[in-house]
């Protein structure tokens, strides 16, 4: 069933994803229980958070994290 659905949409399902980065990354707050929310709950628990990939610590470390907590990765720059 999941191969039909996937061949018969024109975009992809992205939200699992994105959900599950945010949800893993130790660089946010999520509040308690939102770790066992899906992806459209934890877009409406979060809706106010503009989220960012970047470097965070100060380092070479690439993660997802507020954007205001993030800097910008060179083009051709190697990450952790």
């Amino acid at each position: 069933m999941a191969v039909v659905y996937s061949m018969a949409t024109a975009n992809p399902e992205i939200l699992g994803t994105c959900s599950s980065i945010i949800r893993d990354s130790r660089y946010l707050r999520i509040p308690n229980g939102g770790r066992a929310l899906d992806g459209l709950e934890m877009t409406r628990l979060l809706q106010g958070i503009q989220v960012q990939m970047g470097i965070v610590g100060g380092g070479s470390h690439l993660a997802v994290a507020r954007s205001e907590d993030v800097e910008r990765t060179a083009r051709l720059g190697l990450y952790a």
